[in-house]
C-alpha cells in the first residue's frame, strides 16, 4: 500500500474518532440534560441529528459500517 494511503486512512480514522467524541459529548448533554443550558429543544435536535449524520459518514470513509442505532437515528 502506498505511504499516500496509509497517511489518508490515518487521518480519516483519526477523524472518525472525533467524531465519535462528539456524539459522546452530545450524547452526555442530552442524558444529563445539560443540553438545556446552550441550546433551544430545536436548536439541540437539529444538531445531534448533524452530529449523527457526520458520524455515520466518517464511519462509511474510513470504512466501518454505522451501527444500526446510529443509522436509524439519521
Amino acid at each position: 500500500m502506498p505511504a499516500t494511503t496509509t497517511a489518508i486512512d490515518a487521518v480519516s480514522q483519526r477523524l472518525r474518532e472525533l467524531a465519535h467524541k462528539r456524539l459522546a459529548y452530545y450524547s452526555e448533554l442530552s442524558r444529563t440534560g445539560r443540553w438545556t443550558l446552550y441550546f433551544t429543544e430545536r436548536e439541540f435536535i437539529e444538531r445531534l441529528r448533524d452530529v449523527i449524520a457526520v458520524t455515520n459518514a466518517w464511519n462509511e470513509i474510513a470504512g466501518r459500517k454505522p451501527s444500526a442505532k446510529l443509522r436509524d437515528a439519521a
